[in-house]
């Protein structure tokens, strides 16, 4: 019989702009096969295919990402809501599962955090910032330039969950999981020069020939990217 075909799930909440070259650079990292998902903008039908594929042994989700998003988790919309109800299954099944901004907020809301302005203002934090990842079961501890792009953050730790990383303006700049396999970042480790101009951020301009884990601007959150990565092909 033919080996069960294990492959990692990119979730993409777009509601505007498909982030197409983020998940080309994970995929071509992934030491397995990533398969992308756009439930904002052309529903769940692929996430529900691939659940029913791995309840009936023809391929193992081995892993899921969370991108980011425009959306709010306040905004409620009815996607949203089934993303929820679709992850929370893979999740408690110990399914490893990377949260980025939306992804972030998104996994904090679903476990009772509180999401909430940063800023008085509403005003967007941008840019790179120094972010401490504490000592984790999956992140060797330290200081990572990530980038941030966000006007909300998750102010409450959910229950069942305990803070990964921190930084001057964002307490709860990552969290983890007590027991289950889930990692989640405020921030975009994922973050290519192309998603860099896409949110509008100026001033950290690269050659775009230049790999994203190459470049000393996207490098720290590659590597965090490849570890989980590693991750999900390694259980």
């Amino acid at each position: 019989m033919p080996e069960c075909r294990r492959e990692i799930l990119i979730v993409d909440p777009a509601a505007h702009t498909p982030e197409t070259d983020c998940f080309n650079h994970i995929a071509r990292l992934s030491p397995l096969q990533a398969s992308y998902h756009l439930p904002g903008i052309c529903g769940l039908g692929t996430l529900h295919r691939a659940t029913a594929n791995h309840q009936a042994g023809h391929a193992q989700i081995a892993g899921i990402v969370i991108l980011g998003s425009a959306t709010s988790v306040h905004d409620r919309f009815p996607w949203q809501a089934g993303l929820v109800d679709w992850l929370r299954p893979h999740m408690a099944a110990g399914i490893p599962v990377f949260g980025f901004c939306f992804g972030h907020q998104m996994i904090a809301d679903m476990h009772g955090g509180k999401v909430d302005f940063v800023r008085e203002d509403q005003e967007k934090l941008k840019g790179f910032h120094q972010v401490a990842i504490k000592k984790s079961r999956l992140f060797s501890a330290g200081l990572r330039s990530l980038l941030r792009s966000h006007r909300e953050a998750v102010t409450t730790t959910p229950a069942g969950f305990h803070i990964m990383a921190s930084s001057p303006e964002v307490a709860i700049d990552g969290l983890e999981h007590d027991t289950l396999p889930v990692w989640s970042l405020q921030t975009h480790p994922e973050a290519t020069s192309i998603f860099i101009s896409n949110q509008g951020i100026t001033g950290y301009e690269d050659p775009e020939s230049l790999l994203p884990e190459e470049s000393h601007l996207t490098k720290d959150g590659w590597t965090l990217v490849r570890t989980f990565l590693g991750h999900c092909a390694g259980r």
